[in-house]
């Protein structure tokens, strides 16, 4: 299935639509909803209660995705929604980045868990930021070939130096 920015808003709905309506014969047959005929493909989106008013589409998608165990294509995921969610005033990705943190970090967490200490092993904060750094440089990768950097997003720029000088736990 391919990816559609919700920038681009009528191909989009009619790709949640496809997905969803079964017997369409035609382009404007998904526009009908209950037999009345919807001048766009969002309004009929929302009459067939496709969309979520209260915003929660996102993340409900990552609540998934965590299921997955894959922090790779959970970064990936997670870069793809900063670069074409169709951003509006409530959408805060720092606040969504802290509240999937843990998530996000369990490849390099347990990466380095194993690596230097035995099992049951706090994290300090010094270890915690070089966990974050390499989280949010690899969310970096996937946002640099559209020409954005996480300060797009309001995401802050962690400090690289702590990677860059394969600083290992502490």
């Amino acid at each position: 299935m391919y990816i559609c920015s919700s920038h681009d808003t009528e191909r989009f709905y009619l790709r949640l639509l496809l997905n969803h309506v079964q017997r369409a014969i035609c382009f404007e047959d998904v526009k009908i909803v209950n037999g009345i005929y919807y001048d766009t493909y969002e309004e009929a989106a929302r009459q067939h209660g496709l969309l979520n008013e209260q915003n929660n589409e996102i993340d409900n998608c990552l609540k998934e995705a965590v299921n997955y165990k894959m922090p790779s294509k959970f970064w990936q995921l997670f870069a793809s929604i900063l670069l074409f969610y169709n951003s509006e005033e409530n959408f805060k990705p720092e606040i969504l980045l802290e509240k999937y943190i843990m998530d996000l970090s369990k490849d390099h967490y347990f990466e380095k868990i194993r690596e230097v200490r035995p099992i049951n092993v706090d994290i300090n904060n010094y270890n915690w930021k070089i966990i974050r750094t390499k989280i949010l440089a690899n969310i970096k990768k996937y946002l640099l070939p559209y020409g954005k950097t996480l300060a797009n997003f309001n995401i802050t720029r962690p400090n690289y130096t702590l990677i860059e000088n394969k600083s290992e736990f502490q």
